[in-house]
């Protein structure tokens, strides 16, 4: 009987193995987002209620994707929050800039607000996402 169990729990450790290897080689084939980022310096608008937020995007050829972008900043008694999106980006397989306008009902004013800006990217081969956060500089 101890031979037995030995033998199946040994076929049972090649079967996990093999699914793992297989999930990290098949995970790794269907990634989208290849490279994200939100560039520090920010855009305020005359008057305060707008935000130009830009960055950088790197996804598979073929595939689109969209960014979402949140900017917040403690105003003392207020905290002055936006929200933004940018219009479907088609991917190249190439470094794009991308740029998002938030608005806010609250003005914002010069100086540091937290800024974060989330990827969505869809295409054949599945879908991925990714968020970066930063400290950003309104001017």
């Amino acid at each position: 009987m101890r031979s037995k169990t030995s033998l199946l729990e040994r076929i049972g450790l090649v079967l996990v193995g093999t699914i793992v290897v297989v999930g990290i080689t098949a995970g790794a084939a269907f990634a989208n987002i290849l490279e994200f980022t939100i560039d520090e310096d920010a855009t305020l608008a005359p008057g305060g209620l707008q935000v130009v937020v830009t960055g950088t995007l790197q996804c598979t050829s073929g595939n689109i994707a969209r960014v979402q972008v949140v900017v917040s900043q403690d105003r003392g008694q207020q905290v002055a929050t936006a929200f933004g999106f940018t219009p479907i980006i088609s991917c190249d397989g190439s470094i794009q800039t991308w740029g998002v306008t938030v608005d806010s009902s609250t003005p914002f004013k010069n100086g540091p607000a937290g800024g974060r800006a989330t990827a969505l990217s869809a295409g054949v081969g599945g879908s991925d996402s990714a968020t970066v956060a930063d400290r950003l500089h309104l001017n």
